[in-house]
């Protein structure tokens, strides 16, 4: 069985509608702080760089650019990449990154495969 396979399919969907509905039955009341951010310090290319050296480029198939690329180019990229975490965090958008590819995963190999049960979905968001 593939990820594309209907069953396959139909189970990530319905688990995906059910989990969501969970949420939402558990939203409690927020009462924000008193204090607002205002304004921050803007990221700078050493500290995306450090970053990302620590957590390594691991990129999705939805990304526009191949991991390889971009780990020969980063230099290249660097102030594109902070330029838009710096515009994310001044506006507070995130757009691009609510997306993922979802991929079922077996939970364990000696699990059954041909049982749905026995897979767990995994997000693999977008690097940029």
């Amino acid at each position: 069985m593939t990820c594309l396979d209907p069953p396959c399919v139909e189970y990530f969907s319905k688990k995906t509608i059910c989990s969501t509905m969970k949420m939402d039955l558990l939203v409690v009341e927020f009462n924000p702080p008193s204090a607002e951010l205002f304004e921050f310090v803007p990221t700078s290319s050493d500290e995306i760089k450090d970053i990302i050296k620590e957590s390594g480029i691991k990129c999705s198939p939805a990304d526009i650019l191949p991991q390889e690329l971009l780990e020969e180019n980063i230099d290249l990229l660097l102030p594109i990449i902070v330029d838009l975490v710096n515009r994310s965090l001044k506006t507070g958008s995130m757009d691009g990154v609510k997306l993922a590819d979802i991929a079922p995963l077996l939970k364990n190999q000696k699990l059954d495969a041909n049982n749905l049960n026995s897979y767990r979905p995994v997000s693999n968001l977008t690097f940029i």
